[in-house]
């Protein structure tokens, strides 16, 4: 006989009872209040927490966080499940299903803070990103402590209906059919000499038969008692590495600060910068805009000039040019003319602008002294005339420069 008991049916198990908690599983951590880890601080915000309230329904509870991941492919039983989850204030909260006896004893012992399992990324400013669900686990303590913890102080129990209903008689006697098998009649294990192939089965605390009757995990190495001799020193090694592990984090949370704050103050400096580039660039639009009105004004003024100058050389020289067109000359070629017809000279090619129109004035002031002196002889003319002076145009010529050089002569007694 192998001692195993073979039968169309199984042994009667015990009612399930399954015990339904509340808890937080996460909140929103700011700059000032980070989740600490061996690689940084890191944050979340709300739109992370209700990424994970998203997620919460049907993902499998765990007594312990399992020793590998996902969690399903771990081994490790589930205890659980997460009926719903919701937002409240900044936290996620969690509607859980117990349905494991250990893990229903370990809450009870006082094991009831909640951890999440999961992956993310993280942003430049170490905020949590796309923050994807694995398992729940309920541990001794959480990341983020007590906070993060079932409400053990209002639950909700109900009874699976899966116990056959058997009279006493009946029960009485399954009991005995066991009990000459050796068998355990709470777990339907063998037990005495069979006791290796009993403790490989799954563990159960509330086993009569002793042979599996271990207490459960929380997924964590136990602590080692550090009163012992022999582990002293090895307690004291370890005292010693968290203590440079917490100074290492600590002086790499100060030159997180100091670098954040060095940021801040060369991203002040570079808007400054910026603004100053701004302005400048505003200011040189300006002059560009002005110096441009401004020498569109001159050029137009210079124009004007030039205009009237060329107007009044135009009305100068007529008299002298008569009919010739003028329009297509040079300044230089009028004046040159003009010149020509007054004193009868070539201006010699070589000569500069400022000789040409220096001979040019001369020739103008004795062209007008000339016609001023014509004017005056035909003053006199017509008044010797009305004098009864002499017919003959000659003799009257002669007469009047005659007069003019004597009056000339006589001006300066007076």
């Amino acid at each position: 006989m192998s001692g195993f008991l073979h039968s169309d049916r199984s042994p009667l198990a015990p009612p399930v009872q399954a015990t339904i908690y509340e808890g937080r599983v996460a909140r929103t951590h700011a700059p000032g209040d980070a989740l600490m880890y061996a690689t940084g601080p890191e944050h979340r915000d709300a739109q992370e927490v209700q990424r994970i309230v998203d997620q919460l329904p049907n993902i499998k509870v765990y007594l312990g966080h399992p020793a590998s991941y996902p969690a399903e492919k771990s081994g490790q039983k589930s205890v659980g499940y997460v009926e719903s989850g919701r937002v409240d204030d900044d936290s996620a909260i969690a509607r859980m299903v117990i349905t494991d006896a250990d893990a229903l004893k370990a809450i009870e012992a006082g094991t009831h803070e909640l951890s999440l399992g999961y992956s993310c990324g993280l942003d430049g400013d170490r905020y949590q990103r796309e923050i994807t669900l694995d398992h729940l686990a309920i541990v001794e303590r959480a990341r983020c402590g007590a906070s993060c913890a079932m409400r053990v102080d209002d639950t909700e129990k109900f009874q699976e209906t899966m116990k056959l209903d058997l009279t006493d008689a009946v029960k009485e006697a399954l009991d005995a059919y066991m009990a000459s098998m050796k068998m355990c009649p709470e777990c339907g294990m063998l037990s005495g000499e069979h006791k290796d192939t009993c403790m490989s089965k799954p563990l159960n605390t509330d086993c009569t038969c002793k042979n599996h009757a271990t207490s459960y995990t929380t997924g964590e190495q136990p602590m080692a008692d550090e009163n012992k001799t022999d582990l002293a020193a090895e307690m004291a090694a370890l005292k010693t590495k968290l203590d440079e592990a917490t100074a290492a984090l600590t002086k790499l949370e100060i030159e997180a600060t100091n670098a954040r704050k060095d940021a801040d103050a060369y991203k002040a400096k570079l808007d400054a910068a910026e603004a100053e580039v701004v302005k400048a660039k505003e200011e040189a639009a300006a002059a560009i805009s002005k110096a441009k009105a401004d020498a569109d004004e001159a050029f137009a003024s210079e124009v004007r000039t030039r205009v009237d100058a060329r107007v009044a050389l135009t009305v100068e020289a007529k008299p002298f040019l008569g009919e010739t067109d003028i329009s297509k000359m040079s300044d230089r070629e009028i004046k040159c003319a003009v010149i020509k017809h007054i004193d009868g000279d070539d201006v010699p090619a070589e000569k500069s602008m400022d000789y040409v129109t220096g001979v040019y004035e001369g020739a103008l002031k004795r062209a007008n002294a000339a016609s001023a002196s014509r004017e005056t002889v035909r003053t006199t003319l017509n008044t010797m005339r009305k004098d009864n002076a002499p017919a003959n145009p000659v003799d009257a010529e002669r007469a009047a420069k005659a007069k003019m050089n004597h009056d000339s002569a006589q001006a300066w007694t007076k």
